[in-house]
């Protein structure tokens, strides 16, 4: 088995995980939506408990649970347009390159998907107070998951940034 056919095959095995990465958001956005409904319950009782702290659960909930759409729309502010364009590779290799180009492409969108989710917890984190992390992480994962994302438009934006040519 060559490498082309390997990475080819791996990338056939890439559906599942979206559909995983897109659930777990989901779950966990649920759970952050209840979280809030449940810390503006309890502020009644307890006045230490921020009124900010609430918003963010209930933001960064409602992002995770729909995060298909959220990193659509990531991908649309910096972008211009929401869908990924599929990688027209026209150097040596033939379908089988093309097929593995694509399938990498693939892998790199699940990366950016995860970061942008990872980011989101970050933010919620950071308005909890219970991190030492900064709000400047979770940006940080945010924008180079949306980059991630749409893997071709940042990687036309880097080469016009530094001059390059792409084979695209």
């Amino acid at each position: 088995m060559t490498a082309l056919e390997m990475i080819t095959h791996a990338a056939s095995q890439l559906g599942p995980f979206f559909v995983l990465t897109v659930g777990l958001c989901f779950f966990l956005g649920l759970y952050y939506a209840a979280d809030s409904v449940f810390l503006l319950w309890k502020t009644s009782k307890d006045p230490r408990i921020h009124k900010n702290r609430i918003l963010i659960t209930a933001a960064v909930g409602a992002c995770l649970m729909a995060l298909p759409v959220f990193t659509f729309h990531m991908v649309g502010t910096f972008f211009t347009h929401g869908q990924p364009s599929p990688l027209a590779y026209t150097g040596p290799g033939g379908q089988k390159m093309v097929l593995a180009v694509e399938g990498i492409e693939n892998f790199i969108q699940l990366i950016g998907w995860i970061a942008i989710a990872r980011g989101l917890v970050i933010l919620k984190r950071v308005g909890d107070g219970t991190t030492r992390e900064t709000s400047d992480k979770g940006f940080v994962h945010i924008i180079g998951g949306a980059m991630a994302a749409n893997v071709v438009g940042g990687a036309i934006l880097f080469a016009h940034t530094f001059g390059l040519t792409l084979p695209i």
